[in-house]
């Protein structure tokens, strides 16, 4: 009797561990319009996003301020670890892509808390490597 109440606790034990396991792997949820703030020297930016998340991938839009139309997104998200690829961040008309911007996308690192995400990218420039910190909240 001893034996069998020791094996049952011990398979209790095991599917709760793995269950807790499956349970804190899953990916935050970024559905949603999230507000993205982050400052180049003295001039603070914004970017406003329109995030869609299926499983670990996210796609959507994203337009920075100066923008005159949406730019298609996409990421990756695993556990709180997020990935955007945003695109046209070059401003009105810059590129000749009618305010696309001429650039590919930029991949912005971060990681997801609730609803907020927080990152650093790094961007090279005339003066070498700068880190730019970088935030977002989720819009009420």
């Amino acid at each position: 009797m001893r034996t069998r109440l020791g094996l049952f606790l011990a398979l209790v034990a095991a599917l709760s561990l793995a269950t807790g396991t499956a349970y804190s792997m899953q990916s935050a949820d970024v559905t949603g319009k999230w507000t993205m703030t982050f400052s180049i020297g003295d001039n603070e930016r914004t970017i406003m996003l329109d995030l869609t998340q299926d499983g670990t991938n996210i796609t959507g839009t994203s337009q920075a301020e100066g923008q005159e139309e949406p730019s298609p997104l996409t990421g990756t998200i695993e556990g709180n670890n997020i990935t955007l690829n945003i695109s046209g961040m070059g401003g009105r008309g810059r590129g000749g892509r009618g305010g696309r911007g001429g650039r590919g996308p930029i991949a912005w690192e971060g990681t997801v808390d609730g609803d907020t995400m927080s990152g650093t990218r790094s961007m090279g420039g005339r003066g070498g490597d700068m880190q730019i910190q970088w935030t977002a909240k989720r819009n009420s």
